[in-house]
């Protein structure tokens, strides 16, 4: 396949694979340049053996626009609610509706 330029295409898992199966697909992003074969990498969630045959649909594939962004270095961030915090962090800034 051939991604228009200024495009990419998102690996993304099946819902129904990871809940029904336990086995999950790998996000990835393949670039309007790329000219090979797609590769999907997949987790074992469970702990059995899984079996897949030729045709099983076992990831989506999403063509979205990427944005052109032009960076802009900056001397000092500006200051935000969360900082420096990381992973899981968010919880404490979320808002309800």
């Amino acid at each position: 396949m051939a991604i228009p330029k200024g495009f990419v295409g998102l690996v993304q898992p099946r819902s129904g694979l990871s809940w029904d199966a336990s086995q999950l697909a790998v996000t990835g992003m393949i670039d309007s340049d790329y000219r090979g074969d797609l590769h999907v990498q997949l987790f074992n969630l469970g702990t059995d053996m899984y079996k897949f045959s030729k045709g099983d649909r076992i990831a989506q594939f999403v063509i979205i626009r990427r944005p052109l962004v032009k960076w802009n270095p900056v001397a000092v961030l500006s200051e935000t609610a969360r900082g420096t915090a990381g992973f899981g962090s968010t919880k404490g800034y979320r808002t309800t509706t």
